[in-house]
């Protein structure tokens, strides 16, 4: 029964949204402000904006910093993450080319930059969620590798995204809720046998192939959403703290990118795109499906994103489709649930076809929302629920409560929603008489005074008659005294009124009346929308385009027929309504109007000044290169001549062309200017360059010079170090060979590693070999850095002709096969003596030792996880809290109503007399919390963590060892054939004991965790002894690594 009322609004601007890219939003609940970022409409640059540090207005958005989006392939989705950090007071934004950067109004205030980049990835990032405790950071990086950080950005983890493992929640199903065992109808039970037939499963055509990351709001649990190629499908996957699997999602056909997972814990969302229909589907932890509903929509519509406010009551769903007018818009409805039915309480649609192109909840007030809309408004809306009731008395005597589902839902037998045959009068009121030829009715009140009302029934039956009847004069009255909208003349049967447009000019003569007529003209049928016949429905749209321009040329052919000089209003009415307004036509007129009479001119001017804005007037004048029109504008709009006039002479002073340049510069039509400026002389042609430079015009510019090779050639110059500025090397070293810069173009290879093309352009040139080993080493350094140490080793041999250097970049890189072939086939056999060997050597001392490491830490470690699990554990004296009520299907997911502070419970199921000890762990301080994990990593002798840590160590270590073997296998190849018979023999004896040791130690080490609980354990270490961690096996792997010659 509550509906969602709208209770305040504040708004802001934001310039430069590019509506084709989506804004980010982080709000600081602290002190209310928020941060926006964004993609520049007009340039290639992320910008990030502040409110609440303006003196002056606190609602004012203020640039903190911008940063330019180097590579363009990334322009309009270059930002994956953007989340205010409350700890550190910053803003951190993560961009696809991999950088993560931080924004600090701390930093801006004191005059310092307010960007600063903590780090890169160098594969790229494709999505970021930060937990809700914020001390710890997932991404996704461009290999589908998943990222683990801390708050301060060091690396706890990192693993493959698509693993054919299930996770370790499977192993431990009992079968509870599972297909297998639910009730299948007539079906049987070899219904729970079928198996899903994920063959023919299929992608979204809305898919935007990215993945997406969600956090649980206890901040236990994440999910990760990404396309696994194997599967030819989308694919759910929900990870623990650690980033250890533990289930993944149940096959689901079509399955699309939205996600989210609702604060209290229970549900994640997503969204399934059906051939018939669409619906928003749920996830349980387990990665089974759990319920569904459908959207409205049902074509010519796809999902942007979805997302749950604070305390999970509220989803929202971002979605991009066809309005009303036939136009693709972007809107977002609000969502609500009870007793598992979901109803629509809002659905956000901006005027003037805006989108929104950004939506964030508050993270503290539940029903709170931050909105950016492509217009470049931001939007703050505050709701509240209200129980709305109906304060009339009806026929039928009923008393109404409205609940809001975002349907109307009425009998299928009634003809229209709304009944016009009833009209409420005042309480007492009689009704005398209804006139015959006026739609007017008579009603005595009860003081007995009579009264004259007009229905609007008894209207708009009577202005159809006169229309019909090409009455066109007594129809526009009634329209005009009852505030009928004007358009209904048109709208009512447009060809009979296009037709008899001379008709009505005629019955309504008065410029007055025709240019209030000409301003309501509204793209719109009223007949579809506002006046609507009762029991007629129409589906089609109400939108009609062009109506507005069509009749505008009607009027202004007739008018200009009947004459311009008594019905210019009313023209310049037509010039100034029509889609776009064309306003230079309008000042054309006016120009010619002035030729005859400036008095009439002046005239005109002032009534078209009134009709729109008398800035984009005189910019418009302007933008004709008319100065007498410019003037005449400034004149009739009162602006101030000492604002204008200095200008004005200046550009009179100059060239025809360089005039027109300074104008389009003022203007901002800077491709315009540019191309004037071209015009304007070989002088300007510095000032040309540097134009466009500031201005990012290369490619206007070589249009223009397209035939002037020389000129060109200086631009192609100019923009291969525009190209190399912003580290696009490559590109910029293929520009420069297009203006024959080919030692500019061999630096931009070099910088950008690419020897192959720099040997190729360093013999072109015809380099000496002196000048070619120096470049040979250049590069050598730039692969050596970038671990690229066999590529390395090509440029040593062919190029820098140091065989030397070529052995030592292979002995780094352990190919120790290739440095033996490289000595040899160079005729530097000495060099097997001199650096092969000492480098095997020290691969093996180096090898030894890692073996050594290895099983003395695994010994130790084994020992102590011994001695641990064997320890009697003392009696409990507290009982802790059984999870598996936590799963209970019988309670509705709104059984109850949940305030902010009890977002982050581990259910929203949980009965209310066991929700103490959950409400406990949800107000635990960010302090504490970060505490009991440091504890956790550390795994100290002694605590509830420290069984975990011993058993991921040992796995660690399993781990390692399967990867070593081709390793050591490598290794031992070489050291035989060179006669470290002993040294090979030790390493293939210890490994192989290390490999045996591991394989026998699987079973007893890796067991479901114990976690004894002490008579004295603190309220951290019984919440920690609540979910025991199970950690999955390794899968040690054998290959054949030994040589038979050394057992």
């Amino acid at each position: 029964m509550r509906s969602l009322q709208l209770l305040a609004q504040t708004s802001a601007r934001i310039a430069g949204i590019n509506p084709r890219s989506r804004a980010f939003i982080a709000n600081n609940p602290e002190d209310n402000t928020t941060f926006v970022a964004f993609e520049d409409s007009t340039s290639s640059n992320i910008r990030v904006l502040l409110n609440g540090i303006a003196p002056d207005d606190a609602l004012a958005f203020v640039e903190l910093a911008r940063v330019p989006i180097v590579d363009q392939q990334f322009k309009g989705k270059a930002i994956v993450g953007f989340t205010y950090l409350a700890d550190q007071q910053v803003a951190c934004l993560a961009a696809r080319n991999g950088d993560i950067m931080l924004f600090s109004k701390e930093r801006f205030d004191n005059g310092e930059e307010a960007l600063e980049i903590v780090g890169s990835v160098d594969t790229g990032i494709e999505a970021m969620a930060w937990s809700p405790d914020q001390d710890l950071v997932v991404l996704v990086t461009g290999h589908r590798n998943v990222l683990e950080m801390t708050q301060d950005f060091d690396t706890i983890t990192e693993f493959p995204l698509h693993v054919e493992e299930q996770g370790e929640g499977v192993q431990h199903s009992v079968g509870w809720g599972r297909k297998e065992t639910q009730f299948h109808g007539s079906a049987g039970k070899q219904a729970a046998l079928n198996k899903v037939d994920t063959s023919k499963f299929t992608l979204s055509e809305d898919d935007d192939h990215n993945a997406r990351i969600a956090w649980r709001g206890d901040g236990s649990f994440f999910v990760v959403s990404d396309i696994d190629q194997q599967k030819s499908a989308r694919v759910a996957r929900i990870y623990n703290r650690e980033g250890i699997l533990q289930n993944t999602s149940e096959p689901v056909d079509r399955l699309e990118h939205v996600l989210d997972w609702r604060p209290s814990g229970n549900l994640i969302v997503s969204s399934q795109r059906l051939p018939h229909r669409h619906d928003i589907v749920f996830l349980e932890r387990n990665g089974l499906r759990h319920g569904e509903f459908t959207l409205r929509e049902k074509t010519n519509h796809k999902l942007l994103e979805v997302s749950w406010n604070a305390d999970s009551t509220m989803l929202a769903v971002w979605l991009e489709a066809e309005n009303a007018a036939g136009k693709r818009q972007k809107t977002v409805q609000l969502w609500t649930a009870n007793n598992y039915y979901w109803y629509m309480k809002q659905h956000l649609v901006f005027a003037n076809d805006e989108d929104i192109v950004g939506f964030q909840w508050d993270v503290e007030s539940p029903l709170c929302a931050h909105i950016a809309t492509s217009g470049c408004q931001y939007h703050k809306y505050n709701y509240a629920t209200n129980v709305i009731a109906s304060t009339s008395v009806e026929e039928d005597n009923a008393g109404y409560v409205a609940v809001i589902d975002g349907e109307f839902k009425i009998s299928d037998n009634e003809p229209s929603a709304h009944d016009e045959t009833y009209r409420r009068v005042e309480r007492g009121a009689r009704i005398v008489l209804a006139t015959q030829l006026k739609p007017n009715l008579v009603l005595q009140m009860p003081r007995g005074n009579l009264e004259t009302v007009s229905p609007r029934a008894f209207v708009l039956a009577r202005i159809r008659e006169d229309v019909k009847a090409l009455d066109y004069r007594p129809a526009f009255i009634a329209c005009r005294r009852n505030r009928i909208d004007l358009n209904i003349l048109y709208d009512e049967d447009p060809e009979l009124f296009f037709e008899n447009i001379p008709k009505f000019i005629e019955q309504v003569p008065e410029v007055d009346h025709l240019n209030l007529f000409l301003s309501n003209l509204k793209n719109e049928d009223t007949t579809k929308t506002l006046y609507q016949r009762l029991g007629k429905s129409d589906d089609s749209s109400s939108e009609v385009s062009g109506k507005v321009n069509k009749i505008c040329k009607a009027f202004r052919d007739v008018l200009m027929d009947l004459g311009r000089d008594q019905y210019i209003q009313s023209i310049l009415s037509t010039y100034v309504k029509s889609t776009p307004p064309d306003l230079e036509s309008a000042l054309q007129l006016l120009a010619d109007i002035k030729q005859t009479s400036v008095s009439k001119a002046e005239e005109a001017l002032a009534y078209t000044i009134f009709l729109c804005d008398a800035d984009s007037l005189y910019n418009v004048a302007l933008g004709m290169y008319n100065f007498s029109l410019v003037l005449m504008v400034a004149q009739q709009a009162q602006k101030d001549p000492r604002e204008y006039l200095p200008f004005l002479q200046e550009l009179q002073k100059l060239e025809k062309f360089y005039q027109r340049f300074r104008i389009d510069d003022y203007l901002k039509r800077y491709a315009s200017a540019l191309r004037n400026l071209t015009r304007a002389g070989d002088e300007h042609f510095d000032e040309l360059l540097n134009y466009m430079r500031k201005h990012t015009l290369y490619k206007v510019a070589l249009e223009e010079y397209a035939n002037n090779p020389e000129k060109k050639n200086v631009i192609l110059n100019a923009y291969a170090e525009h190209l190399a500025d912003t580290s696009a090397y490559d590109e910029s070293a293929i520009v420069y060979q297009l203006c024959n810069e080919m030692e500019k173009a061999l630096n931009s290879y070099r910088l950008a590693g690419s020897w192959r093309e720099a040997f190729a352009m360093a013999n072109q040139l015809q380099h000496s070999e002196d000048d070619i080993q120096g470049l040979a080493y250049d590069l050598m350094e730039y692969l050596k850095d970038k671990s690229r140490f066999d590529e390395a080793a090509i440029v040593a041999v062919d190029y820098a002709k140091d065989v030397e250097e070529a052995v030592d970049c292979l002995l780094r890189g352990s190919h120790w096969q290739e440095a033996i072939r490289v000595s040899h086939t160079q005729n530097r056999s000495d060099l097997i003596e001199t650096h092969v060997k000492p480098g095997l050597f020290d691969g093996y001392s180096q090898m030894d030792e890692d073996l050594n490491d290895m099983s003395s830490q695994f010994h130790k470690q084994k020992d102590r996880l011994k001695e641990l699990r064997e320890k009697k554990p003392e009696p409990t004296a507290v009982l802790p809290h059984d999870e598996s009520l936590d799963n209970i299907d019988m309670f509705s997911d709104t059984t109850s109503m949940f305030s902010q502070f009890t977002r982050y419970t581990s259910a929203s199921s949980r009965m209310s007399t066991l929700s103490s000890v959950s409400s406990k762990a949800s107000r635990k301080s960010s302090r504490v919390r970060r505490r009991e994990q440091r504890k956790k990593e550390r795994g100290k002798k002694g605590t509830i963590y420290e069984e975990e840590y011993l058993v991921k160590s040992i796995k660690k270590l399993c781990e390692k060892a399967t990867t070593m073997q081709n390793d050591v296998r490598s290794l031992l190849s070489v050291l035989v054939p060179f006669g470290y018979m002993d040294e090979a023999r030790n390493i293939q004896e210890k490994f192989a004991q290390i490999l045996v040791e591991f394989k026998e130690a699987i079973p007893t080490v890796f067991v479901p965790l114990q976690l004894p609980l002490g008579k004295y354990a603190t309220q951290e270490e019984i919440d920690a002894a609540k979910e025991p961690v199970s950690i999955e096996k390794p899968t040690m792997q054998d290959i054949d690594w030994k040589l038979q010659i050394l057992s």
